[in-house]
């Protein structure tokens, strides 16, 4: 018999969205049976494979007592329906209104929360009040499942979850399609074809620390580098990161938000992802799958993906824009360093966090909370 599951996925961009689209694709559907609940405008639905049942509920974020009672209701109805044998829910709002339906459903599934992101709401009240009420649900959920070793540490720390509850599972990554070529990228980037380009992808908000990024390269630039810096994403700080950056309009090119944005990797020298806070990073693994050495910060889960300082890429502390615009000198001068972090991480990405694996590993949390259930009736 098929295992029955329900996926419930908040609204969703960047790795989230991602991760669930490969995690669906990928499960057996000869042995899983997938019922995907998620928002209507919610582009995640119309990338699915035809034989994934497919049902729309109002997941919204923050808090809306009305639409959440009514997707909760929704949702406890589709489980039932569905005699669902799991109900895997992803981000922190999916699995509050997924176990709170599943509570209410006379089906009872087993219960997995995939944590994506770190949740921190600023509020102290509120931030208070969600700590409380997770550890009052923890008791209710079989397993968690994060994205990043950083993650579990948060939970078992911040949460007091018990660490036989978590388990990571790292993101996966497909072969990337349809990758420009380096001299194509930078035709279509109007860049120089023999500059020194450095890029990131990222949404423009400030936990990304894309204005430490620009920082960097205006040292850079004051050190006489012929460089150029590629900025991929959008977000709510994007007229304040471009009015900060006058000066340099001339060498920055803003492309905008795009789901392919690994396209362009490939014209770029290297690549860094300056956050403040993150929980995997999806866009290095891009980055290394495509060959691109990386420089990234020492937080969240960043340094899980890059792996030893040194060998697959360059790790370098948050907040510090001058110790990454000398380690961008250091790179930028020496091209045999940049091959042999390009070549490590490659090969890292490709043995370390394939698809394959991540579905592997999350099939194994399924089948065993479903073999404890059995064993404990």
């Amino acid at each position: 018999m098929p295992i029955h599951i329900v996926q419930l996925v908040r609204p969703a961009d960047g790795g989230m969205r991602e991760h669930v689209r490969e995690l669906i694709w990928g499960l057996p559907h000869g042995s899983v049976r997938t019922t995907v609940a998620a928002p209507a405008e919610s582009g995640l639905l119309r990338q699915l494979p035809t034989w994934v049942r497919k049902q729309t509920i109002s997941v919204t974020d923050g808090v809306q007592p009305w639409h959440d009672l009514q997707a909760i209701l929704a949702l406890r109805d589709l489980i039932d329906r569905q005699q669902a044998d799991i109900l895997h829910m992803h981000g922190a709002k999916a699995a509050l209104i997924g176990r709170l339906a599943a509570l209410m459903s006379n089906r009872k599934p087993a219960l997995v929360c995939t944590v994506h992101n770190f949740v921190e709401p600023a509020n102290y009240l509120v931030n208070a009040a969600y700590r409380h009420l997770e550890q009052r649900l923890a008791s209710r959920t079989d397993r968690y499942i994060t994205v990043s070793d950083a993650l579990a540490r948060q939970l078992k720390e911040r949460m007091a979850i018990g660490p036989d509850k978590i388990v990571t599972v790292y993101n996966g990554l497909s072969p990337l399609k349809q990758q420009l070529t380096r001299t194509a990228a930078r035709k279509q980037l109007e860049l120089p074809e023999h500059a020194v380009v450095i890029g990131t992808i990222a949404r423009l908000v400030p936990e990304k620390g894309v204005a430490d990024l620009i920082q960097a390269f205006r040292f850079l630039r004051k050190e006489g580098v012929d460089a150029w810096l590629v900025i991929m994403g959008d977000g709510p700080q994007r007229k304040e990161l471009q009015r900060s950056t006058e000066d340099l309009l001339d060498r920055i090119r803003w492309t905008g938000g795009s789901a392919r944005a690994y396209r362009f990797l490939k014209g770029l020298d290297i690549y860094i992802q300056s956050s403040h806070k993150e929980a995997f990073g999806l866009a290095v693994l891009e980055a290394m799958w495509s060959g691109i050495p990386v420089i990234a910060t020492k937080t969240g889960g960043l340094p899980e993906v890059v792996g030893d300082e040194e060998t697959h890429g360059v790790l370098v502390p948050v907040h510090h824009p001058e110790q990454l615009s000398l380690r961008l000198i250091e790179l930028q001068q020496n091209r045999e360093v940049r091959q042999q972090l390009a070549q490590a991480g490659q090969r890292r990405v490709k043995q370390l966090f394939s698809v394959d694996r991540m579905i592997a590993d999350t099939l194994a949390v399924y089948h065993d909370i479903l073999s404890n259930r059995r064993t404990s009736t």
